[in-house]
């Protein structure tokens, strides 16, 4: 009995190390059960994280792909824009090339249209003063001529200061020169060409470089002319001609020529050389 008695004690107390660790063991499985729950709970909880992620991601991904491609067609616009701009700055540079060109150009024609219209300028500056020289001429002609038909006509008796002397008429011609310094007598005339000797006969000496000094001839019809300073220098060009001084002294004589534009057919006959002083006249010479 004993022995059953221990033996059962024995069985008991196994049965209770038994319990005690089936107590364990279900402990232990419960807390693995809370455990696995928990994981899986936080396995749940991180899928449905790691889904959001993957939706934020895929959303990210598709805007990465939209920046990118608006990107792309940002580099494509700009690298079109960036050519376009080239080709208009080309063009702009081409055009503004051609506008200088043009604006030299003009430039070049208004230079030359200056020069032109200053040439005009001169030119007609001249003619005017010209002009007026010979008007001037013309009329002071005008003047001397009306005193000197008067003096010629009415006096005998004058203050003769130069005697004139040894006369010699060469044969008339429409032009004298060499080619370079040239004079060509006007229409219906003739340059007449006369060497002269003068002999101051006064006790002061006489200037012919004086422009108040004058030479001239009438002819028998009443033509008066002055001698030519320009054909006498064409004459000189031509040949040797002899000048008549600056001045001459009292009782020396100087010879030289003179050149007059007489009407075709003068002749030298009853005409008469005469010499003005300061519209005084002060010499004469006939010539029969």
């Amino acid at each position: 009995y004993k022995v059953k008695i221990l033996e059962l004690e024995k069985l008991r107390s196994e049965i209770a190390s038994k319990d005690s660790e089936l107590s364990k063991m279900l402990n232990n499985n419960q807390l693995i059960s809370a455990k696995e729950q928990s994981a899986n709970e936080k396995s749940a909880a991180l899928a449905t994280q790691n889904a959001d992620f993957q939706k934020k991601i895929t959303q990210k991904n598709i805007k990465i792909a939209q920046l990118e491609e608006a990107l792309a067609n940002e580099k494509k616009s700009r690298s079109a824009d960036k050519k376009n701009q080239k080709l208009f700055a080309k063009k702009q540079e081409a055009e503004k090339e051609k506008e200088i060109a043009v604006i030299k150009e003009l430039q070049i024609k208004v230079a030359q249209l200056e020069t032109e219209n200053r040439e005009l300028s001169d030119g007609l500056a001249n003619a005017k003063a010209s002009l007026k020289k010979k008007m001037s001429e013309k009329e002071r002609e005008e003047e001397i001529k009306q005193e000197l038909d008067k003096k010629l006509n009415t006096q005998d008796d004058y203050m003769k200061k130069i005697e004139i002397t040894d006369l010699i008429w060469l044969e008339p011609v429409t032009e004298l020169g060499d080619g370079f310094t040239s004079f060509e007598a006007s229409q219906n005339n003739r340059l007449t060409v006369v060497r002269m000797c003068m002999s101051n006969i006064s006790n002061a000496a006489f200037s012919l470089k004086n422009q108040d000094t004058r030479i001239g001839l009438t002819s028998g019809n009443g033509i008066r002319k002055f001698a030519i300073a320009e054909a006498l220098d064409a004459l000189v060009a031509q040949m040797e001609a002899d000048l008549l001084p600056s001045n001459i002294k009292p009782g020396d004589t100087k010879c030289g020529h003179s050149v007059f534009e007489t009407p075709i057919g003068f002749d030298t006959k009853l005409s008469e050389v005469f010499i003005l002083d300061d519209g005084e006249l002060v010499a004469r010479q006939k010539i029969n």
